[in-house]
């Protein structure tokens, strides 16, 4: 019998075996990642578009035009698609980024052939209806002025400013002033040029059946161009700033400097050590946090 009053021996494993996703080249050139070994009956499968804060021509595009995706489209309205969603169980999640946007759909197995056309429904044929728009524009304002009495908040906005300037889509910040300029016709302009997917990743079992019913499914899609915007970047000086927030009872501190884009070699090792620093990645820059 299992004596529980020993301890078991420590064992420290270094080893460990990841999935090998398989890649598919489809005819519109979009690559589909599939990435095995799920035992559960769950699918995700997540679209990944270039266009991040790098493409807006106004500030707020990019993150107006990826949340309100699921907030009407040509065939239902918001709060169709939310009951239709939570009627079979699947979720969607946004992810509004600096370089990119991820959107992604998580699913149980025996829903998926369900569930999957209404998704790409929403991705295809959204309409930013002026009222959803103006209600989410209102609850982004009320979360800045709640984030605005934030240490962390205002710390990390004015790291980002100086290291990469006010105009810059790592260094500028959303204001309240450029929510309330956006329009419907932004998101519009912004969602036909920029909003189609660049890849796909796809994690589940694995079966063919599976595949086959997505590749059929997205086969229409075409690959965009990609047309990165080339802003204005000022060389950083070295800096100290310092904020007096009054009635503050903590203080935040922020330490930061340029090192290398995601496109150097070192880059995925750098984002290994920033994890295991405790760091927090936010597309770039990357931050730490002492308090």
């Amino acid at each position: 019998m299992l004596n529980r009053k020993i301890a078991p021996a420590f064992i420290k494993s270094a080893s460990f075996l990841l999935p090998q996703p398989a890649t598919i080249q489809l005819p519109s050139g979009i690559k589909l990642h599939s990435i095995p070994g799920v035992q559960q009956e769950i699918i995700k499968i997540e679209f990944i578009f270039k266009a991040g804060k790098w493409f807006e021509s106004k500030v707020g595009q990019a993150h107006f035009a990826a949340q309100m995706i699921e907030r009407g489209t040509t065939e239902k309205t918001s709060a169709q698609i939310a009951e239709f969603f939570d009627r079979y169980g699947a979720h969607i999640e946004m992810s509004p980024g600096l370089d990119f946007i991820s959107i992604a759909l998580y699913s149980l197995s025996k829903n998926f052939g369900l569930v999957l056309p209404a998704f790409l429904e929403m991705l295809k044929t959204p309409t930013f209806p002026e009222e959803e728009l103006r209600q989410m524009k209102e609850v982004y304002i009320e979360n800045y002025k709640v984030n605005s009495e934030k240490n962390s908040f205002l710390a990390s906005k004015a790291l980002r400013k100086n290291i990469f300037g006010g105009s810059h889509p790592y260094g500028n910040s959303m204001e309240p002033q450029d929510v309330n300029n956006l329009i419907r016709v932004d998101l519009l302009e912004f969602f036909n040029q920029f909003l189609i997917p660049s890849e796909i990743f796809v994690v589940s079992k694995g079966d063919k059946f599976t595949l086959d019913l997505i590749i059929d499914k997205i086969s229409s899609l075409s690959k965009p161009e990609s047309k990165l915007l080339s802003p204005n970047s000022p060389s950083a000086k070295p800096f100290f700033e310092k904020i007096d927030k009054v009635n503050s009872v903590q203080s935040s501190v922020r330490l930061g400097k340029r090192v290398i884009s995601r496109n150097h070699k070192n880059y995925p090792d750098l984002l290994f050590l920033n994890h295991i620093l405790g760091g927090k990645k936010k597309g770039l820059p990357m931050e730490y946090s002492l308090r």
